[in-house]
């Protein structure tokens, strides 16, 4: 499976609009994980099932992400509502308390992981959608230490 990404939205004023990737490396179709296509059928019927009328922008209404009243969410929204849970979480429970984190702090970790499964810097460029794998391995793998010593483990063994 499969999701195909052509464009992107942005607000201007109140409204949500449709604009060009920020590069051709944006435009892609990126192989997705069974569990995560079948989560994403899931929402959308989730969505059907409460009667929720998807909105359309431009000439696009497919979404998966929808408020309950049918409204578009932005980025900003989802790291509010992520803040809020943080929030409340750290008050209920400050024996444990969770960092602060945003949407693109989760891309940050997605990029970690798939280096740490071991996938190639060029593979997760593609899915990452950056024009250059120098943008990929500079900015996104922050690999933590950890990682790092197990890599070594495997020099180790060579000499």
């Amino acid at each position: 499976m499969s999701v195909t990404i052509f464009c992107q939205f942005n607000i201007i004023g109140s409204a949500f609009v449709l604009n060009d990737v920020k590069s051709e490396a944006g435009n892609r179709k990126i192989p997705i994980p069974d569990q995560t296509y079948e989560a994403l059928l899931m929402q959308k019927q989730m969505i059907k099932d409460l009667g929720i009328k998807l909105p359309t922008v431009g000439d696009k209404s497919n979404f998966c992400f929808c408020s309950g009243r049918g409204r578009l969410i932005s980025e900003q929204r989802i790291n509010s509502i992520i803040h809020q849970i943080l929030e409340k979480h750290n008050a209920e429970r400050p024996e444990i308390p969770l960092p602060r984190f945003s949407c693109h702090t989760l891309r940050h970790t997605y990029a970690t992981r798939l280096c740490e499964a071991g996938v190639s810097i060029k593979a997760a460029q593609t899915l990452l959608g950056h024009a250059d794998f120098q943008m990929t391995y500079n900015i996104y793998v922050g690999a933590d230490d950890s990682f790092v010593a197990e890599e070594v483990q495997k020099i180790n063994g060579l000499m």
